[in-house]
């Protein structure tokens, strides 16, 4: 199980240095084959933090970012303790279709190419909405991905600005989980065991090599090729997940 884990934190890092996103959705969406989700989330917010404070930080408008989004980034706090307290969180019996279901659209999202214009006006009242909508299914799923990916998108942010906006959102997003990980109903409160702690610790190499990699692979690799992949492994594993959670459920 160890080496398991090691090779799907360093598969999850070079995601993640290729496309600057997707390393929650790759680790929980694959670690969640062996493990129950509470514990595989718990297992991944270390790293997750850890990189998505990285991402945020080393970009060139940090503070014009968080002022920009900040109202979203109220929201999806808000949201994230509505869907991990108020809505099951991650011991729900639909957390893990629900899981499925996100990562399965996220992948049919980037093979459609989908793209969006938000009209000049809208960025200020949709801000909130899109925060607070993310947040829930962050609270339980603890993917953060949609609608926030989709409503960046749609502002036509550069490439930086779109890399540091979804470090921002991803980085808030690990953080507002962390209270719903120490809770005692979240299986035991995961981030409060020691071992699921160290391990947490311990996965910080196999990302940081994973993200290198990425890195190193996403200046020789072709980007639409990579993309391609990417997302259609994503559309098959969201399949998968969501098939095995609704069989549990029904079961």
């Amino acid at each position: 199980m160890i080496l398991i884990g090691f090779f799907v934190m360093v598969l999850a890092g070079a995601v993640k240095g290729m496309v600057g996103m997707g390393m929650p959705t790759v680790a929980i969406g694959l670690l969640t084959l062996i493990l129950p989700p509470p514990q595989a989330v718990a297992l991944l917010i270390i790293p997750a933090a850890f990189t998505n404070v990285w991402q945020y930080a080393t970009g060139p408008g940090a503070r014009s970012t968080a002022r920009r989004f900040a109202s979203m980034m109220t929201g999806l706090t808000v949201g994230t303790f509505i869907g991990g307290f108020g809505i099951g969180g991650l011991d729900s019996p639909f957390t893990l279709p629900a899981m499925g279901i996100v990562v399965c659209c996220y992948g049919l999202l980037g093979l459609a190419s989908v793209h969006v214009h938000l009209p000049e006006g809208w960025e200020g009242p949709l801000a909130p909405v899109v925060g607070l909508a993310t947040g829930v299914i962050n609270g339980m799923t603890s993917m953060a991905m949609l609608p926030a990916v989709v409503f960046f998108k749609a502002l036509g942010l550069g490439r930086d600005d779109m890399v540091q906006a979804l470090g921002l959102n991803f980085m808030v997003a690990s953080f507002a989980m962390m209270p719903i990980l120490m809770w005692p109903g979240s299986s035991g409160a995961p981030l409060l065991d020691p071992w699921i702690i160290g391990a947490s610790i311990a996965a910080l190499l196999p990302a940081g090599l994973g993200l290198n990699l990425g890195r190193r692979l996403r200046i020789m690799a072709s980007p639409e090729l990579f993309s391609r992949i990417f997302f259609g492994f994503l559309t098959l594993l969201g399949l998968y997940m969501a098939a095995r959670g609704i069989l549990k459920l029904t079961a």
